[in-house]
C-alpha cells in the first residue's frame, strides 16, 4: 500500500502510470482522482456533470477535496515499477 500518489508532475508521489492505482475513501472506490494522501486523509478528484463529463470552469477542470480513510492500492498486473518519492518505496508486485 502507498501513502501518496499524484497525477501532477513535480508533486511528491507523482506517478506516470496512474491507471495502475485505485484510490478508496472509507471503503468506496473513487474515480477521477488527481491526488490522494493516506496520511492527510484526503483525496482530490474531478467533479463530473450528469453526463459523466468533467466540469470545466474558466478553462480549468473543477475538483473537490474529499476527507476520510484513504487507501491507495496498486492494481495487480501493471508492468512498470513506480518509485514513490515521498518514502522511496518500490512496489515489486
Amino acid at each position: 500500500m502507498f501513502d501518496l500518489i499524484s497525477t501532477i508532475k513535480g508533486d511528491p508521489g507523482y506517478v506516470e502510470d496512474v491507471g495502475c492505482y485505485e484510490v478508496y475513501l472509507d471503503g468506496s472506490r473513487l474515480e477521477h482522482c488527481v491526488s490522494a494522501d493516506v496520511i492527510q486523509g484526503e483525496a482530490i478528484c474531478y467533479i463530473l456533470n450528469n453526463d459523466g463529463d468533467c466540469i470545466i470552469e474558466n478553462n480549468n477542470l473543477v475538483s473537490e477535496t474529499l476527507y476520510g480513510d484513504i487507501k491507495i492500492l496498486r492494481i495487480k498486473g501493471c508492468k512498470e515499477l513506480v518509485q514513490i518519492k515521498r518514502k522511496g518505496f518500490v512496489d515489486g508486485r
